[in-house]
């Protein structure tokens, strides 16, 4: 089975003893619009001042967001990336965090979640996904 939005094959990966592809070399976030269906790889490794996680969620939200966007607006980001940890062999420190606009205050919202959910990302070669639609 291969992924063709991330050019990844069965067996690639940490699995095949080579790490994902976003771990070779800068931060490459994947911005998904479900509208339109399509799929990007943003690099931001020259950007200094972040290593991913809240930060550059925050700073894609507000790139990307319109000021006074309603929060249930197709266009409203709902961003999702793995911790520095996720899909190592250390137990118990995959973390995600989940980032979007919060429709009871208007500014952003963040959750964190513990769990496979982190190695699962990073073993299909993703740290991080800004979706959009």
């Amino acid at each position: 089975m291969v992924c063709r939005s991330w050019g990844l094959a069965d067996g690639d990966g940490p699995a095949r003893g080579r790490p994902p592809p976003s771990t070779q070399g800068g931060f490459v976030p994947f911005i998904v619009d479900l509208t339109s269906g399509s799929v990007e790889r943003e690099d931001r490794s020259a950007e200094g001042g972040h290593y991913g996680g809240s930060i550059l969620g925050l700073r894609l939200m507000a790139e990307r967001t319109p000021a006074g966007l309603d929060p249930y607006d197709p266009r409203a980001l709902l961003y999702v990336a793995a911790g520095m940890l996720g899909g190592t062999a250390a137990p118990g420190l995959a973390k995600a965090v989940f980032l979007a606009k919060s429709p009871l205050t208007g500014v952003a919202g963040e959750a964190h979640a513990l769990g496979p959910f982190a190695a699962g990302m990073r073993g299909a070669g993703a740290k991080a996904l800004a979706v959009l639609g």
